[in-house]
């Protein structure tokens, strides 16, 4: 046997490392359940999320509430277009309400994205406990 090799060098089966306590790699505190810590983290920024994808909901709601008010202002800007031509008139009354049917559609499809993947978060974040604990 050279000089310098240690105990563990000397066995000659593989199945005899496993059991000898020198090849084990020693376990410090700062080792110790790092999957927690990974869990932990992971968990955290789901959850993070998950109040981002809230607020954002919360914006839409708040924006569908606001655009029930778009064909009161295609009736009322309208009849200003008849002062110049009728066509003008009635491309303000089908501007006004492109606008307010294409704000709902986008704010409707958009918040059910977004309950969708609120869904999805909320069984991975109960998924991360279940392993973290």
């Amino acid at each position: 046997m050279p000089p310098g090799c240690s105990c563990i060098a000397q066995s000659t089966s593989v199945g005899a490392l496993r059991f000898r306590p020198e090849a084990l790699p020693a376990l410090d505190p700062g080792r110790l359940r790092p999957h927690f810590r990974w869990v932990t983290a992971a968990t955290e920024k789901h959850e993070a999320w998950a109040a981002e994808i809230r607020a954002q909901l919360a914006r839409y709601a708040t924006m569908r509430k606001q655009v029930r008010f778009f064909p009161l202002f295609a009736v009322v800007t309208a009849p200003f277009g008849f002062f110049v031509a009728p066509w003008l008139a009635l491309m303000i009354l089908i501007g006004w309400l492109s606008l307010w049917a294409t704000t709902l559609y986008i704010t409707h499809m958009k918040g059910w994205q977004y309950k969708q993947e609120l869904q999805q978060i909320r069984a991975d974040i109960a998924q991360l406990r279940r392993h973290g604990s």
